[in-house]
């Protein structure tokens, strides 16, 4: 698994979303995604295949990982389904990370983080 190295085995969710899972939880500290935020993460996928991009979830390089990945040409967009709570400076240092890296975020929140308009 990315978040902790540990083994992951396929599997696939009562709505029939495709993901892998710990096989063991290993020490991991990172929360389990929902099957909603599951699904979000694939519909991206998909509308961004559809709309004619190369699209990857969990896609990491260097100092980020984007949940969702879209690129097409020189254009890279990273689309982050936030819905835990996170904090406006944490949101703006992730964003910046994406910026160094040439690629636009785009940001899909369950809870607007607080300070932001």
């Amino acid at each position: 698994m990315p978040c902790c190295g540990g083994i992951c085995y396929p599997r696939v969710s009562k709505l029939g979303t495709r993901h892998f899972a710990h096989k063991r939880v290993n020490g991991c500290t990172t929360a389990p995604e929902t099957l909603e935020h599951l699904l979000v993460k694939a519909e991206a996928v998909l509308g961004c295949r559809d709309a004619g991009y190369e699209a990857e979830s969990e896609f990491a390089e260097d100092d980020w990982r984007a949940d969702v990945l879209a690129v097409r040409g020189d254009t890279r967009f990273a689309f982050e389904v936030q819905w835990s709570a996170q904090t406006l400076e944490e949101t703006e240092a992730r964003q910046e990370r994406y910026h160094r890296a040439g690629i636009e975020g785009v940001w899909l929140f369950r809870r607007l983080p607080h300070g932001s308009t």
